[in-house]
């Protein structure tokens, strides 16, 4: 009669706790052993948390690169972000390299800056479809083979094109991390 009582009350307790401590423990194992593993509600949290409605357009961009690059687990992400006028219209980009220091100017008119100007997608350095394209990203931007482009446009121009590099696990991005960075930027630029 007890080892029924006792059975009875095991059952209450796995079905109120089981599930949340399976999920804990479930994330925890996927994180350690599942190397491109990442929950998409902790990106978008993430965001959500960081982004406050009056920051700059660099500020915006650096935020949510910094929030992809800690959940995507990238090794490096670079920046090229628009630079506008006093009356908002952009003039020029910039390039911050994960590599240096310094910006890079580069011109509005730039075969780069014109590609993604027309692509609202995220796509990957290994789909560009034109060889002078990805020569030109080698010898102006430097960056790796295995990277990934998210544009982000405002109603009135591209505002900036995150970066992202390779990642640690080596793992290549996939057709959901693209699915995942078009919802993001869609929502963020909106």
């Amino acid at each position: 009669y007890i080892n029924t009582i006792s059975t009875i009350i095991m059952c209450v307790i796995w079905g109120l706790l089981g599930d949340k401590l399976r999920d804990k423990l479930q994330t925890a194992a996927d994180k350690k052993w599942v190397s491109d593993y990442y929950q998409i509600n902790e990106v978008i949290k993430g965001l959500t948390h960081n982004l406050a409605p009056d920051i700059s357009r660099t500020e915006l961009i650096q935020r949510v690169a910094d929030n992809l690059q800690g959940k995507v687990e990238c090794k490096e992400y670079s920046l090229l972000i628009a630079n506008s006028d006093d009356q908002g219209e952009v003039i020029d980009y910039y390039f911050q390299s994960a590599k240096s220091e310094e910006a890079q100017k580069i011109k509005s008119e730039d075969k780069i800056i014109s590609y993604f100007s027309h692509r609202p997608k995220p796509c990957l350095y290994k789909h560009l479809e034109e060889a002078s394209l990805k020569s030109a990203i080698q010898e102006k931007l430097n960056i790796s083979k295995y990277s990934v482009f998210l544009p982000l446009h405002s109603a009135e121009a591209l505002e900036g094109v995150i970066i992202l590099g390779q990642r640690k696990s080596e793992v290549r991005y996939s057709k959901k991390d693209l699915d995942l960075f078009e919802s993001i930027i869609n929502t963020v630029f909106a």
